[in-house]
């Protein structure tokens, strides 16, 4: 089969309809009509000034509170949230495994490896860091 050419910007996909304008690149096909003023079409857009507030006092209070209480239940879900004593527990483990590890006593360091594993989820940073080794 011989290698064919891409479409010059003169011609058209055959099961597409004609362009309504001249497409701005080789690859564009150009299938969708452009307006002739963008911005009253579709809305258009607003100047920002430097240091122009761009809410309220109260909404960008709402908005972090909003954001903080999804972030807080986030965490919550995803098991991101530890106790410090639980965490605490798992770092000393964890720091045991290493020593021990480094010592070579590779089947002692995997039982410290394995009890900070069991408390801690994989998503937080020790219980990446644990399941890493």
């Amino acid at each position: 089969m011989p290698l064919q050419m891409p479409l010059s910007p003169q011609q058209h996909i055959p099961c597409l309809p004609p362009p309504t304008h001249p497409p701005t690149h080789p690859l564009h096909t150009g299938v969708f009509p452009r307006p002739d003023n963008i911005s009253r079409t579709y809305g258009g857009g607003r100047n920002i000034r430097p240091g122009q507030q761009l809410e309220s006092e109260e909404q960008q209070a709402a908005r972090q509170a909003r954001v903080g209480a999804a972030l807080a239940r986030y965490r919550q879900q995803q098991g991101l949230v530890v106790e410090p004593a639980v965490e605490a527990a798992a770092q000393a483990s964890y720091e045991r495994g290493e020593v021990l590890f480094k010592e070579g006593k590779l089947e002692q360091a995997l039982e410290c490896f394995k009890e900070a594993a069991g408390v801690m989820n994989v998503k937080t940073r020790l219980g990446a860091q644990v399941c890493v080794g």
